[in-house]
């Protein structure tokens, strides 16, 4: 999988297993994925997923899912 810098409010995402996580959010928020599927989709335990992300973001992967979708629903609202 090709390794990309993945930019959120400005701020680059420098570890590639976060930026890879936020890319399937992205592109997968309304398709029902559970934090237990996307941590062992990138190979790490729902504890060691949740911490880097935090690290990273600052933010939950829960929060930050929650987050992505009510900000994409209010967008179809409009």
């Amino acid at each position: 999988m090709e390794n990309h810098l993945v930019m959120i409010e400005d701020e680059p995402i420098y570890d590639s297993i976060i930026s890879q996580a936020l890319h399937h959010m992205h592109e997968h928020a309304f398709s029902g994925m559970s934090m237990k599927d996307l941590s062992s989709g990138m190979n790490l335990s729902s504890v060691q997923f949740t911490r880097r992300f935090k690290e990273s973001l600052a933010v939950s992967p829960l929060d930050y899912l929650t987050s992505l979708r009510l900000r994409r629903a209010r967008t179809l609202l409009m």
